[in-house]
């Protein structure tokens, strides 16, 4: 086997010898060599003119690699790659705080390491949302594959939210501990899980969770016993839960394949940032994005309406806890740094899927509003960036819409686990290896009226809604029978509400229906809110 192995990598060495491959275009506009999208990295850009040769380094590693990957995957006896899998989930992470667009001084990104060996290494998504957007609710579609009105956890406390609604019986931890992978959570589990901690949910083989979520003077549940943590500099506890992490890659070395979820409480308010960071950003530049406290929004739904303007002081007050954020997220890139070493240090970064995610989205100011669970792009869209080497060997950017009810289907998919059969996710492998041949058009959005966090808003409370996000439309109907239309490409801050338009009347109709096809029964309670599997 190592011969043949080594008797392919000769040959394919040869072809960059042999010629001199430039990139050009042929008469259709089409670039030429077509290398698909897994390796488009290795062809440079036609412009600037003239045109350049492709990297006769990176195109054969990277051929090798997709080589050796597609023979275990459709050879005479295919097999599941069942990679390790680091999945690391902040909290209320903007999609726009990992790059330049916050950047203190324009040149240093906000999470340099997760830029540079996540996006830069693996496959970003820039079309990355999730389907409800708000923390237990997110969290159970991640973990079960589902939407909200399937899971039953539409808030993050009382009857219907959080930890008491959350049936966790089957999650991507119980199918992956199934299929023989060693499992640990260590972070945030899902709002509520104090009033029932010192419980350990089935999948897990490590659970280090937070009894209570804060960055200070908190309580671990550490496997069935209860750690308390102080005041001190060294009880931070994005600090704390990368160490427990990356002791347990350690002891993962040379064992079975691994599942490690990774989630720290940051950036969420109050978003205090570790000691060492804290003024780190100070002095960068107010968010003001052209939907910036919304001058007018009488094209806007009742609940934003009544939303007042900002004044001064509101704004001061959001502008300094934007900062606090940003400087959170320099110790979640820290814990990414460390977890990338720690599988370096056991020979398995290269055999490791590792996806950076949050659970929702966050609204700066945007239509007046502020945190989360609006209907609007800013607390919808989330960062997603995976890296997994023999599927991605060379960074791209994907389009398509990349969703958090995706995730449990696709590490089950690559650990040859068993989904649950109600799973309404897709499994994102054919997107991450460049082979899909379709992939959906559109997806389900929804809320359900509940009372913001008092420590993150003071502005109002989001009316019960469902929506369809497409290309280009999105389209939002609320209980209380209002409409929204916006055109995604044309107005991507929302400024225009074209619902009603009598031009607009077919595709309102249109997406309408197609909104009772992604949530049955709407606007009545769905049906399988509440059943226990």
């Amino acid at each position: 086997m190592a011969d043949a192995e080594l008797r392919a990598r000769h040959s394919i060495d040869k072809i960059p010898k042999k010629c001199l491959v430039i990139v050009t275009k042929d008469v259709s506009g089409v670039v030429l060599p077509d290398v698909g999208p897994q390796l488009d990295a290795a062809v440079p850009p036609i412009p600037p003119l003239p045109a350049q040769p492709v990297d006769t380094t990176t195109l054969p590693d990277a051929l090798v690699t997709l080589l050796e990957t597609w023979v275990d995957r459709v050879g005479p006896n295919p097999q599941p790659l069942r990679p390790n899998i680091v999945l690391i989930l902040s909290d209320d992470q903007r999609f726009d705080t990992i790059d330049l667009t916050h950047s203190k001084d324009g040149v240093t990104p906000v999470m340099p390491t997760v830029l540079s060996e996540i996006v830069g290494k693996g496959v970003s998504f820039n079309n990355s949302f999730v389907t409800t957007a708000l923390c237990a609710p997110s969290r159970s579609s991640l973990l079960t594959g589902k939407y909200s009105h399937t899971t039953g956890v539409h808030d993050n406390g009382g009857s219907d939210g959080g930890f008491q609604a959350f049936h966790d019986a089957s999650t991507v931890a119980v199918w992956m501990k199934a299929a023989g992978y060693h499992t640990g959570l260590y972070g945030k589990y899902i709002n509520g899980y104090n009033m029932g901690a010192p419980y350990i949910p089935p999948g897990w083989d490590e659970w280090h969770a937070f009894k209570n979520v804060a960055y200070l003077n908190y309580t671990l549940e550490d496997n069935g016993s209860e750690v308390a943590y102080g005041s001190a500099d060294t009880d931070y506890s994005t600090d704390v839960l990368r160490d427990l992490a990356v002791q347990f890659i350690h002891d993962s070395a040379g064992q079975q394949p691994f599942f490690l979820y990774f989630a720290p409480k940051a950036p969420h308010a109050p978003a205090t940032p570790a000691p060492r960071h804290a003024g780190s950003f100070s002095g960068v530049p107010p968010w003001r994005p052209p939907n910036y406290n919304e001058a007018d929004v009488s094209d806007k739904p009742a609940w934003l309406q009544v939303i007042a303007p900002w004044g001064p002081t509101k704004q001061a007050n959001t502008d300094a806890f934007d900062q606090k954020q940003l400087e959170c997220l320099q110790a979640v890139d820290e814990a990414v740094a460390a977890l990338l070493h720690a599988l370096q240090d056991i020979g398995q970064l290269d055999n490791t899927l590792i996806i950076y995610a949050s659970d929702n989205g966050y609204s700066w100011g945007s239509h007046r509003w502020e945190p989360k669970q609006c209907p609007y792009e800013e607390c919808m869209r989330v960062p997603l960036a995976i890296r997994y080497k023999p599927l991605a060997p060379l960074p791209r950017v994907e389009t398509g819409f990349g969703l958090n009810i995706d995730h449990a289907e696709t590490l089950a998919e690559l650990g040859g686990a068993t989904p649950d059969p109600g799973v309404e996710g897709v499994s994102m492998v054919r997107l991450l290896d460049g082979t899909t041949p379709s992939w959906r058009d559109d997806f389900l959005n929804e809320h359900w009226d509940g009372t913001p966090d008092s420590e993150e808003t003071d502005v109002g409370q989001v009316t019960t809604n469902a929506q369809v996000r497409g290309t280009p439309w999105k389209y939002t109907e609320y209980d209380t029978a209002e409409k929204e239309l916006y055109d995604e490409v044309t107005d991507p801050f929302e400024l225009t509400n074209v619902a009603s338009d009598p031009a607009n009347a077919a595709t309102v109709a249109a997406l309408a229906a197609r909104l009772r096809e992604l949530r049955p029964g709407w606007p009545a309670s769905p049906s399988g809110a509440f059943l226990v599997p």
